[in-house]
């Protein structure tokens, strides 16, 4: 099935297995090499932030630095908002005979991992609130592999999934842009580990980006 036209690299996690895809493109991956001069912009509190500021390696860890580094540089919230009318567009162009398949060495099927990405939205979105907030909770990790298989609800239709992902990505795009220039520096603690609100939102465009190659990766093969 060649109806997507992309060839991408990744290395996916997916079902608790890391493989590995070959690649020949790479133009998100060079966006953190080659970054625009930083810009300003008014938040709804009419002052002005630089939203194209990359998260530092002190305000992440592990595989986030990764996700990270592969969104292209630029206005943060610009890119969320272009990422959301591409995932609807993708995932509207999927034929339902695929929502359901398997492509070995993965464990998940195309519609589990749209429902795995509109999961970790949640996540993030909900980490992003309490951390802004200043609320010193700690909050635990979540197991994808676990709600990937929990079949918490009926299997959703591709359409609707990716209507379901966009209200998501609305939501929280609504909440980073009303958010206080200094909450963007605001930090919490998730799965252990310190996290700050800045890095949050560029995880959701890099969480994204992470799963859109391997996607376009198995439905082009």
């Amino acid at each position: 099935m060649n109806f997507l036209g992309f060839t991408a690299v990744a290395a996916s996690c997916a079902g608790g297995k890391r493989e590995v895809v070959v690649e020949s493109l790479a133009t998100c991956i060079s966006g953190a090499d080659n970054r625009a001069p930083p810009e300003v912009f008014p938040n709804s509190h009419g002052r002005t932030m630089n939203r194209t500021q990359r998260p530092t390696p002190d305000e992440c860890f592990d595989y986030h630095r990764d996700y990270v580094a592969n969104v292209p540089a630029g206005d943060i919230l610009e890119t969320l908002s272009q990422q959301k009318d591409a995932i609807v567009a993708l995932v509207r162009e999927i034929p339902a005979e695929a929502a359901e398949v398997v492509h070995p060495p993965y464990a998940w099927t195309v519609r589990q991992v749209i429902e795995h990405c509109a999961d970790a939205e949640r996540v993030f979105g909900y980490r992003v609130l309490r951390f802004a907030s200043d609320d010193p909770t700690d909050l635990p990790g979540w197991n994808e592999n676990d709600y990937a298989a929990s079949g918490y609800g009926p299997a959703a239709d591709l359409p609707a999934l990716a209507d379901e992902f966009a209200a998501l990505r609305s939501a929280n795009l609504a909440l980073l842009t009303r958010l206080a220039e200094d909450r963007w520096d605001r930090r919490g603690t998730a799965d252990g580990r310190q996290v700050s609100v800045r890095t949050l939102a560029w995880l959701m465009a890099g969480h994204w980006l992470h799963h859109e190659k391997i996607l376009r990766q198995r439905l082009v093969d």
